[in-house]
């Protein structure tokens, strides 16, 4: 506030939403696809009706029947897709690895917040809950808030307006960007990232009194992008990149002083 920033806002997730969320954390080897359907979905030939278009796997099968048991979706039916480019019913023992296949989904949303949280939103709540896990389990105390949404005159921060996940502990601030999709450098998102942590570091700098330390991570799809090209692109900036089972131990190693 005294630097000139005016929190606006930030969200709770609900106990639902988090315990969605670490399901597909710790799965989301196998559900990068489906997620990335998700959020192309589209809507069916009859009222009410969703579809996406997903690659055949033995593992949709337990991913569709775990969304049905959470009441996020009742299936209505499943198609194939033919060789001749016809779509035909498809029967559930049927489910195999066979990626060159494709599969129609088509759907009702029974639950179409927690639905749409799975277009992105997830990760940001499976973050905070793995750090504030440790935080806690490390007895520190701590603030940290999830989607805080900020404003400041132009003059103080140059981009962005929001955070997924930031917070303090001891001496040390941490932020952290979750992206649940595929990063284009060719449309700046990387650039966007950079300048988005310089200007955090600059406003919160004088947070206190003393020093404060700074931890900025950003947190990947690791099906969607390369550990290569995110290294490459952030770890010069003081940005490390983490994967999803990455987090805990990261955050481990650092409360306990070995980074």
């Amino acid at each position: 506030y005294v630097k000139g920033i005016d929190i606006e806002r930030a969200y709770k997730f609900s106990e639902d939403e988090a315990r969605i969320s670490q399901w597909v954390g710790n799965h989301i080897d196998s559900l990068s696809g489906l997620l990335y359907a998700l959020r192309k979905e589209r809507r069916g030939e009859k009222d009410g009706e969703w579809t996406i278009n997903v690659p055949l796997t033995r593992s949709l099968a337990n991913s569709l029947n775990y969304l049905a048991e959470q009441g996020l979706i009742k299936g209505k039916k499943i198609l194939i897709k033919s060789k001749e480019g016809k779509w035909s019913p498809f029967k559930w023992e049927w489910f195999r690895d066979d990626p060159d296949a494709r599969l129609l989904i088509v759907y009702e949303k029974r639950n179409a917040a927690l639905l749409n949280m799975l277009h992105g939103n997830w990760l940001n709540s499976y973050v905070y809950g793995i750090i504030d896990d440790q935080l806690v389990r490390h007895n520190i105390a701590f603030e940290l808030y999830t989607e805080v949404v900020y404003k400041a005159p132009a003059d103080v921060i140059r981009s962005g307006s929001d955070f997924d996940v930031i917070g303090r502990f001891r001496d040390t601030v941490i932020c952290v960007e979750c992206k649940s999709g595929k990063l284009d450098a060719s449309r700046g998102q990387f650039d966007h990232i950079i300048q988005r942590t310089k200007d955090m570091r600059t406003v919160l700098s004088s947070m206190g009194t003393g020093e404060v330390n700074f931890l900025f991570y950003v947190v990947y799809d690791p099906e969607m992008n390369t550990e290569e090209e995110m290294t490459a692109r952030l770890q010069e900036h003081d940005i490390l990149p983490l994967r999803p089972n990455q987090v805990r131990s990261v955050m481990a190693r650092t409360l306990d002083g070995s980074i």
